[in-house]
């Protein structure tokens, strides 16, 4: 039998033995995590390398097509861009965006946006990583690789795995590129001033290093860039108010191009600079009553008349009523069937007529609305009949303001 002294022997030497193995493998765990970090450190190396060789490689092509071009007799010439140019330029604006303070959104709340206000859905699961938004035809979704001339071409490009939203931007116009490549300036200076394309039209060219506010410029799309991105996906009211400043026709758009109706402070900005300008019929002022979406459908804006009901004025009552007075002439409106135009119609009376019964506006505004609306129009008791049949769209007192205009109201001042 084993005595008690030998088997304690025996314990401690089994013990020692599992102490040394534990710390040999704690060893050889910890040299492989080390030996794992120097391997992550050299492919991100790798990466970064071969990153900054391809943005190079486009900075050179970039350069050999210029800052500006022109053709035949100093005529404007649209250079032509690709996905190159457009997907080097991610992580260089991720990175700008970071440094201004950018919060990037997560995929869910970015999606989520992108419908809201652009009325498009991201396909994650798709290997592109752009879509593209055109500003001027919403439903046209191709791509478009020239430059934004406010003419011919406007649009941004959705970067959706970064989760930001920018215009077609080069190297150059976002870098200082002569700083953070040296090298590339005997390359520039040796460049022609002009090429042939592939129709062999003689293409000349302004270069990039020739451009004398290049700074400013660059300084301009970095802010653009950075106050787009702030206030749309951070809800950041300092860019909101950059933007009212330096980049309205974006800003109108969101509300007039896409219908964009779900904030009001940006809404009601909107619709004052429109029902301001005394001179305008009334048809620039549709996209703020309805629109067509992508599949035809008739889009009313009740946010609208929600808006002109808590901030109207006169200005925009004058407006309102050159909506009435030159509906005729209105050619989207008529082109509405009878039923969305009675719509449309109805709550620009109502909201006429509510403020034209208020004693600071009655003097001049009185029965102009609804009153000389049924008494000249021919259609009067069609829409009569039409208000009655939705239960006069459930607008408070709309009834009661429409029976009593149909009475008193003489049609004095505004004819139809």
């Amino acid at each position: 039998m084993i005595k008690a002294k030998q088997l304690r022997k025996m314990i401690n030497s089994i013990k020692y033995k599992i102490i040394f193995l534990l710390l040999l493998n704690t060893s050889f765990i910890s040299c492989q995590k080390n030996n794992n970090t120097v391997e992550s450190n050299q492919i991100q190396s790798l990466k970064n390398m071969s990153t900054n060789i391809e943005m190079f490689n486009v900075l050179k092509e970039q350069l050999k097509k210029g800052s500006r071009a022109t053709i035949g007799d100093a005529v404007d010439f649209q250079t032509e861009y690709d996905d190159k140019d457009v997907n080097i330029m991610e992580n260089i604006l991720t990175d700008i965006l970071i440094r201004n303070g950018y919060k990037k959104p997560t995929n869910k709340d970015f999606y989520e946006k992108i419908k809201i206000i652009f009325k498009r859905k991201i396909d994650y699961s798709s290997q592109n990583p752009t879509l593209y938004v055109n500003l001027f035809n919403k439903c046209n979704t191709q791509k478009i690789y020239y430059k934004n001339n406010v003419i011919d071409y406007t649009g941004i490009f959705i970067f959706k795995n970064k989760s930001f939203i920018s215009e077609l931007l080069l190297i150059p116009e976002v870098i200082d590129y002569q700083k953070e490549y040296p090298e590339i300036d005997s390359f520039e200076k040796e460049l022609l001033n002009e090429y042939m394309n592939s129709d062999n039209d003689k293409i000349k060219i302004i270069k990039w290093k020739n451009i004398s506010d290049l700074a400013q410029e660059r300084q301009n799309n970095i802010q653009t860039l950075v106050n787009r991105n702030k206030y749309l996906f951070n809800d950041n009211k300092a860019s909101f108010v950059w933007l009212k400043f330096n980049d309205t026709y974006f800003l109108e758009s969101l509300v007039k191009t896409f219908g964009y109706m779900n904030d009001k402070e940006l809404l009601k900005w909107v619709i004052d600079k429109t029902l301001s300008d005394k001179n305008n019929k009334g048809e620039d002022f549709n996209s703020l009553f309805f629109m067509k979406d992508c599949s035809n459908k008739f889009v009313f804006h009740k946010e609208t008349f929600e808006v002109l009901k808590e901030n109207i004025n006169n200005k925009m009552l004058e407006a309102l009523e050159n909506y009435v007075y030159y509906r005729e002439e209105n050619k989207e409106l008529q082109t509405l069937p009878f039923k969305q135009k009675a719509q449309v119609l109805a709550y620009v009376l109502y909201i006429g007529e509510y403020f034209a019964q208020q004693e600071k506006y009655s003097s001049r505004f009185m029965f102009k609305f609804m009153g000389t609306f049924y008494e000249f129009d021919k259609e009067g008791d069609k829409y009569d009949e039409e208000f009655k049949k939705n239960n006069y769209y459930n607008l408070s007192d709309f009834k009661k303001l429409w029976e009593q205009a149909k009475e008193e109201g003489d049609g004095i001042g505004l004819p139809m």
